[in-house]
């Protein structure tokens, strides 16, 4: 979850999610919450052994540190609570409509061609794709915590932002959840 590569992987991997947990849904009375908490835990140790190569880095060259770095710790937690209410809809809509886990690779393919991540923001600022950067949910979660590792700063209106996309997803996953639990074991 380091990349917006990592963050596609995770989404892509929880539209699946009880799909691919289909015969331990049907054999094993646990909560289907608890197949998306596994799932995100396993993606976040992977972010984690890829902290260790960050480590190595600055041993090797060293560059200064800022007690504003510590903001990426704030914006990885908004990125997870999104990327934890996104997983449970997009797991129960793939698992009721088995066609549509192929539209969302396609779609998050094509998000991360709008997202700057290899290019940068100043190739389309006073352009009239600068409105992209600013209605990618994407770009603004990236930014929460790319920017304060890169001791760059955050306006308000990005954390603002991603709250409010973090609350929005939430909720749509938690209603998701509360409705449609006790027929996913049908839908597989």
């Amino acid at each position: 979850m380091q990349s917006l590569g990592d963050v596609g992987a995770t989404l892509q991997e929880g539209s699946s999610i009880f799909v691919a947990s289909g015969h331990l849904i049907k054999a094993v009375p646990a909560p289907l919450i608890v197949h998306v908490l596994q799932m995100i835990a396993r993606n976040v140790l992977i972010f984690a052994h890829h902290l260790v190569i960050v480590v190595l880095l600055y041993a090797v060259m060293p560059w200064p540190l800022q007690w504003s770095m510590l903001l990426a710790v704030p914006g990885f937690a908004i990125l997870l609570a999104v990327l934890l209410g996104s997983s449970v809809a997009l797991g129960m809509l793939c698992a009721r409509f088995r066609d549509i886990g192929s539209a969302i690779v396609s779609g998050l393919q094509f998000i991360f061609f709008l997202t700057p991540i290899i290019w940068t923001e100043d190739a389309v600022r006073g352009t009239a794709f600068h409105w992209l950067l600013r209605a990618n949910p994407f770009a603004t979660l990236l930014d929460l915590v790319r920017r304060p590792l890169l001791s760059q700063p955050t306006d308000a209106e990005q954390w603002l932002l991603g709250s409010v996309y973090a609350i929005v997803v939430a909720v749509i996953g938690l209603g998701c959840y509360a409705r449609y639990r006790h027929r996913v074991a049908y839908w597989l």
